[in-house]
């Protein structure tokens, strides 16, 4: 089989982490790791069905419910956060990767799913039954001014974050490595392909404070720092570094 040692550590440390999130009940929905074989001796190891479109608009509520009801992800996170960790490897080098965190839009608690649960719904249910309900008054408030708050509808409006990675589309106008946010066209260059401890360590530093500092195996998670493909041009602008123990 090819890139088995690759991908070995790679299945390894995506199993690793689920279970440390999984041990400290961070975790509501996980998906089985799969390996495809894409032919010309590169494999991909994601979650088992992917199928990623990319039909609705990045960063909207839609693409967030797509992803759900499709089940397109890696893990769900407690708050309804959606983790997809996807890697493509050839001859034991990662040519690409695309690593997404994808925020609940409305306030989900874990003790509320469980009383949803008790009903027999699953968590796409759920959620996609809370998404309906602000569909509905975000509606009406439009429709009748001043009938309902907007508070009360708690919904949030807070942008994915992707890390996408693509060894042969290192250009001016598309950075190999590279954050999008907000809007699918906006590709901030990152220094390198990130490894899955730099992702993790950004997403909770950042995201889930209290948590990071709680936890130590999320501050010390080991992260990888591979050969640098930013070019010269994009250091002269905003950027991603990581600059510790850089192999050259």
């Amino acid at each position: 089989m090819p890139n088995t040692n690759t991908l070995l550590q790679l299945r390894k440390e995506i199993t690793s982490l689920e279970n440390k999130l999984l041990e400290n009940n961070l975790l509501i929905q996980i998906s089985e790791l799969n390996n495809d074989h894409l032919g010309g001796r590169v494999t991909r190891i994601a979650w088992k069905g992917y199928n990623i479109s990319h039909k609705t608009e990045f960063a909207s509520v839609e693409q967030y419910r797509e992803l759900l009801m499709n089940e397109q992800y890696s893990f769900i996170l407690f708050d309804g956060s959606i983790f997809q960790i996807v890697y493509l490897v050839k001859n034991h080098e990662i040519i690409g990767h695309s690593l997404g965190y994808y925020p609940c839009p409305i306030p989900l608690m874990p003790a509320e799913f469980s009383v949803y649960q008790e009903t027999g719904l699953t968590l796409e249910d759920t959620l996609a039954e809370k998404l309906e309900a602000v569909a509905v008054g975000l509606f009406d408030i439009f429709r009748q001014p001043g009938k309902q708050n907007l508070d009360d509808l708690k919904i949030r409006l807070r942008s994915p974050l992707r890390f996408d990675f693509d060894k042969d589309s290192n250009r001016l106008d598309h950075p190999g490595s590279h954050l999008h946010f907000y809007h699918q066209e906006c590709r901030v260059p990152v220094f390198a392909p990130l490894s899955i401890g730099h992702f993790v360590n950004f997403i909770f530093k950042h995201f889930y404070p209290e948590l990071w500092g709680e936890l130590e195996f999320l501050r010390t998670w080991p992260c990888t720092i591979y050969p640098s493909t930013i070019m010269s041009e994009h250091r002269s602008h905003l950027h991603i570094d990581c600059i510790e123990h850089r192999v050259v």
